[in-house]
């Protein structure tokens, strides 16, 4: 049981560790979308605006593969007990 504890906290953290960046680049995104129109779509701001987006997007892909790859192994890892 106490394995089983450690294990379940060690996946909390890592799952806080990622929500807090995706909430980190989705403050960043929505702060240069504020930049972009304050400045009146100045191109670099709209540029960066658009750039990091990509970052962002390719994040939350990412996440969502490693959450789905983790499940098909912790439901792997059930099957064999």
């Amino acid at each position: 049981i106490v394995f089983g504890q450690k294990l379940i906290v060690s996946k909390l953290r890592e799952h806080k560790k990622v929500g807090c960046l995706l909430i980190f680049a989705i403050m960043v995104q929505f702060g240069l979308g504020v930049i972009t129109i304050l400045t009146q779509v100045e191109i670099i701001w709209a540029i960066c605006h658009q750039l990091w987006v990509l970052v962002l997007l390719s994040l939350v892909s990412y996440t969502i593969y490693q959450s789905t790859l983790r499940m098909k192994v912790s439901d792997q890892q059930a099957a064999k007990l």
